[in-house]
């Protein structure tokens, strides 16, 4: 992916947008920018030092965004980057001209280095190569030692460019770019896919943007600009900066805008312009919109699906060949072409992908499309489990459970880690062993917070029946939260048709609006789970069913000893 490759805009900028189009330097201040003519200041005393060999390259960047002139300079480093000869062929005499015109604005700028050192060595100009070699290696090891790319430690550059020009000069190459801003907190943050060794894992690098963000953010707001990272990167995305357009679409879909076409049109120019990251989003976009769909229409999204998916996987991501493999052993492509989805599998397990290792245990432990073996499956599962998959923590806690009737150390660590990494049913079987004190020693508190948790976020109905009835009807008061579960299943048989006509689900919603003292509302929602069941041939539940009602009417909730 190129970071500099134009796209067309998205249409004309709302009026804040165009407000803080205003503000030109801080649009181009993480994109690289600049040319202007300052006058003498303890920046340029410092480059000055740097020229003559002073070990100083720690203070560039502070000391330059600490200059006045710091936004003006910053804001033309692009168009001085794309400056060409105007009349005839390039020489060299010029090359190194336009290098050092560059190196004039922001004497960091590594790439003009680059530029000027080879037009320098092939001028035979070898004091000036000298100086832009030492000028490379001193800039290179100082942000190779800023950082280490991680969470916790995000290499320091001053620009975006400057974070891709080190990448392009240490010949590391890069597949996919995201921004991550936090407005609350005025961060901002680059994430770069790179790719190492062409058959290897890719990784993620980060840099940290929020000196030059912040230095710039004061200056707009000076001039009455708003100053928020999100701001700045909706700005970016119109401006056609494919980083700037991922990070756009992400933040449109946690504000709501879901699914919705603008998302899925900044994430498709993003992927037009080859970033990885986009295609995998997109894929996932796709995907899901086909889940809800169907016919023809699920068909359209299905290809579309698969078409981002192809162009990532041969770039490498071990995400998309997890995910096109899924199809593959779905029938997608066929039942003759499901043994393809294994072979994807593998690809992405060399890439160390732990989803493609779960995936794979699975079809070991039940002899799908590979040779039975359970002793290997499991092998898998708890190395992945070891590294942190949560699925795999909780399948491999369920297994300690049923296989040995205990959970170890191990067992415990892989549960909660699961509970922890937000599975609804790992906290579930967490709260349920810590309400029991089963495994672990009995604690109410602790099992209602887990419980709830299980309830606010699972999706399936079984899950939130089971956790309602238990905060409903627990014997123990310790354990009930009686108006989170009438909330859980107010909501539940209002989205869920089918869970709205199951006698079961339909006794748990009464037995709730009891908890909370509506017993007429219990006694209706009782007499529907009733009719609901007779419709049935003889459940065998019909008599707890029919004693509830007759409690209810009584005016008296359900409790019993649960779970």
């Amino acid at each position: 992916m190129s970071p500099d490759r134009p796209s067309h805009g998205r249409g004309p900028l709302p009026p804040l947008l165009r407000a803080f189009a205003s503000a030109l330097a801080l649009f181009a201040l993480l994109a690289g920018c600049a040319t202007t003519n300052a006058p003498a200041s303890p920046y340029e005393a410092l480059v000055a030092d740097l020229k003559a060999g002073a070990p100083r390259w720690a203070e560039l960047d502070p000391t330059f965004l600490a200059s006045p002139d710091s936004s003006e300079r910053l804001s033309g480093r692009a168009s001085a980057r794309s400056r060409s000869p105007r009349n005839g062929p390039d020489s060299e005499e010029n090359r190194l001209r336009r290098a050092e015109d560059r190196l004039k604005v922001y004497y960091g700028d590594l790439d003009a280095h680059a530029q000027a050192f080879r037009a320098a060595l092939s001028l035979d100009k070898t004091d000036s190569a000298a100086e832009h070699q030492r000028a490379l290696d001193a800039l290179d090891h100082r942000i190779d030692h800023s950082g280490d790319g991680s969470d916790a430690q995000p290499y320091q550059v001053l620009t975006a460019q400057d974070a891709f020009d080190w990448l392009r000069h240490r010949k590391i190459p890069m597949v996919g770019a995201l921004y991550e801003g936090n407005d609350d907190t005025g961060a901002l943050q680059l994430l770069v896919r790179i790719q190492r060794d062409q058959n290897g894992a890719l990784e993620n690098w980060r840099f940290d943007l929020t000196p030059t963000f912040a230095a710039g953010a004061q200056w707009a707001q000076a001039m009455g600009a708003e100053s928020t990272p999100s701001a700045y990167l909706a700005t970016r995305a119109q401006q056609g900066d494919p980083a700037a357009q991922t990070a756009h679409a992400l933040r449109l879909w946690r504000e709501g805008a879901g699914l919705a076409p603008e998302t899925v049109g900044w994430l498709q120019s993003a992927s037009d312009a080859g970033n990885l990251i986009a295609r995998e989003l997109l894929a996932t976009v796709y995907l899901a919109l086909a889940s809800r769909r169907d016919g023809e229409e699920q068909g359209r999204f299905l290809e579309a699906a698969v078409d981002q998916l192809l162009l990532a996987v041969a770039q490498g991501s071990a995400e998309a060949m997890v995910n096109l493999a899924k199809l593959h052993l779905s029938g997608h492509f066929g039942d003759e072409n499901r043994s393809a989805g294994v072979a994807l599998l593998k690809q992405a397990a060399q890439r160390n992908s732990l989803d493609a290792e779960v995936l794979l245990a699975r079809l070991e432990y039940n002899g799908q499309l590979v040779p039975k073996a359970p002793a290997r499956a499991l092998a898998r599962l708890h190395a992945a489990a070891d590294a942190g998959h949560h699925e795999a923590q909780l399948f491999s806690a369920r297994e300690q459970l049923s296989t040995q009737d205990s959970l170890d150390e191990t067992g415990q660590r892989w549960l909660e880690g699961a509970a922890n990494g937000g599975l609804p049913d790992a906290m579930l079987l967490l709260g349920s062993l810590l309400a029991e004190g089963q495994h672990y020693p009995r604690d109410d508190a602790a099992a209602k917070r887990w419980l709830s948790g299980a309830g606010l976020t699972a999706r399936d109905a079984e899950t939130v029946n089971t956790v309602a009835w238990i905060l409903a009807v627990a014997e123990r008061p310790s354990l009930r939260e009686p108006a989170l579960a009438l909330r859980l299943m107010d909501a539940m048989m209002t989205r869920d048709e089918a869970a709205a006509r199951n006698p079961a689900y339909l006794d748990t919603w009464a037995a709730a609006a009891a908890a909370m003292g509506a017993f007429d509302r219990a006694v209706a929602l009782q007499e529907e789970a009733l009719a609901a069941a007779e419709a049935l041939d003889n459940p065998p539940f019909l008599p707890v069913l029919r004693a509830h009602l007759e409690r209810f009417r009584a005016g008296e909730a359900v409790f019993e000893a649960v779970p």
